[in-house]
Order: structure tokens, then sequence, then C-alpha cells
């Protein structure tokens, strides 16, 4: 059988940039088998409900568009969070996730939507310019110390600590860390502007 070649873009620039906090309705794996030539990525079409617009106005209160990933770490995964701040690109006509481009958020208890800190990001993050706030998450946002090991060390717990969760933005309670600071979605917004569009 013939191979289907893929479809050539060279726009760089996106037409529109849709940036929205979305809710996942479903991500699906696309079939890459009948394509010509190998790809390193793996593709997904992905179906969200549009929460908060903070780019482009899409006219539709649902979105479909195609994101490419490659073997990301389980926190690196858009697919693993069921809210993102998402960076959505049109690239010749189709609707593309601009790579690895989205932050997991979360319910505030004032109905705002924010992320947690990853203190390792930091340093990319910029904390001086973009310094993250006290926020107080909805009581059900927390991280389970023991997600990848049901008996951690002392000697990992204290990694993780230092690592994923410091004390410094999270409380640790009960092998559970509740985010205590964060930065909310328009800050986070401003944030990748400074950092991406420079590029």
């Amino acid at each position: 059988m013939p191979c289907i070649p893929y479809k050539k873009c060279d726009q760089t620039i996106p037409t529109k940039l849709y940036i929205f906090v979305g809710k996942k309705i479903n991500v699906t794996s696309v079939d890459r088998s009948k394509y010509c030539g190998e790809s390193m990525d793996s593709e997904y079409k992905a179906e969200y409900k549009i929460e908060q617009e903070l780019g482009d106005h899409y006219p539709n209160s649902t979105i479909t568009f195609t994101a490419y990933d490659h073997n990301s770490m389980y926190e690196y995964d858009f697919r693993n969070y069921d809210n993102v701040l998402i960076f959505i690109g049109e690239y010749c006509g189709e609707l593309i996730q601009l790579k690895y481009q989205f932050f997991p958020v979360y319910k505030t208890v004032d109905g705002r939507w924010a992320s947690s800190i990853i203190p390792r990001d930091e340093y990319f993050y910029k904390p001086e310019i973009f310094v993250p706030q006290n926020i107080v998450f909805d009581k059900a946002v927390s991280f389970d110390l023991l997600r990848s090991n049901n008996n951690p060390s002392e000697e990992q717990i204290t990694q993780l600590k230092k690592y994923r969760f410091s004390e410094k933005y999270y409380k640790i309670e009960n092998s559970k860390a509740i985010p205590i600071m964060g930065r909310y979605v328009e800050d986070l917004v401003k944030l990748w502007r400074e950092l991406y569009e420079k590029k």
C-alpha cells in the first residue's frame, strides 16, 4: 500500500493564537503507521472545553486540536491533567498545540485559575519578575508524595521536598503536598509571552 505523505507547512508564526484554560473532554492517539517515513513524536487529537480565554477569541465553547509529544515525563505530558492553561496556534489552517507549551491549573477558593510552583523550573520562569503569590487553592488540590512509590525512604522524601515540593511553596501533611504559593493564569500568560514570544 502506498504511504500517506505528511502535510507540509512552512508557517512559523501562527495566524491565530488561542490561549485558554481548557477542561479535558477527550484525548486520543493518532495512528501514524500509514504515513510516509518515521516520526519521533506521538500525535494526539484533543478536545477541550474552553473555560477562560486569554488570547485570540475562538468562536465555539469547545476546541479540537492536534498535539505532538516525544516521550515526556508524567508531569510534562498535558494529557495527565484535567485542566490546563494551553497555547494553540493556527498553522496552515490547522490548530496545533505549541509543543510542550502548557501549565497545569487548579481552582482557587475564590473561583480563579492558578498554577502551583515547580521549584526546579523557577530559574526558567524568572521568579524575580513574576514573583509567586500566596494563593489559597481549593481544598481538593494536593499532590501525593507516594504516587510513584508506595514506601519511599526518608531520603526519597527529602529529595521530593527539595526538588519537587519545596516547603517554600508547599505544606506537607499526611504524605500530601498542599500548594500554598502559585501564579494566576493572567500572570502565567505574561510570563509565557516574556519568555516564548521573544524567541
